[in-house]
């Protein structure tokens, strides 16, 4: 069944929500190729056993100089609890890759990712991390928000 526009934005079923904003990396910094975690956030207990799926939006407003790439590599992780008890890697890492073939100044990049928690443990994080080919005006900022839902498809 189509979903009104006014269930667009979460899906009727919505459990949970993630929100990692405010990161930036700058060419050769202390981030640049550095893994980065975000908060844990509970995606099953014994009153609600089932959740099916999490939807990102990933937001990247980008500098780079002329020729020059970065990349975002962004992975799940799962744990029986919030301190990351157990945690290993969920799922499949996402590469998302920007090549860059002029000078950009405040480009924006969006992408959007599912992945099923059929299978995962009670809490769930992003990790990501983002890689600049150099020069250290070369900056990206980034902004991850996510919505843990008990629809099994893709949030549209």
């Amino acid at each position: 069944m189509p979903r009104r526009r006014d269930e667009m934005l979460l899906p009727a079923k919505t459990v949970g929500t993630l929100h990692m904003g405010g990161e930036f990396v700058i060419a050769g910094g202390g981030d640049d190729g550095v893994e980065q975690d975000g908060p844990w956030v509970p995606v099953k207990d014994a009153a609600n056993p089932l959740r099916f799926g999490i939807g990102l939006a990933v937001l990247a407003k980008i500098n780079l100089g002329s020729s020059e790439t970065y990349s975002l590599t962004l992975n799940f992780q799962d744990a029986t609890d919030g301190s990351g008890t157990g945690a290993a890697d969920f799922g499949t890492a996402f590469p998302i890759t920007v090549i860059d073939t002029g000078a950009t100044v405040d480009g924006l990049v969006a992408t959007r990712i599912h992945q099923s928690l059929e299978n995962a443990r009670a809490f769930i994080r992003v990790q990501y991390t983002i890689t600049i080919s150099t020069g250290s005006v070369d900056r990206v900022d980034v902004a991850i928000c996510g919505v843990v839902s008990e629809d099994s498809e893709p949030i549209a």
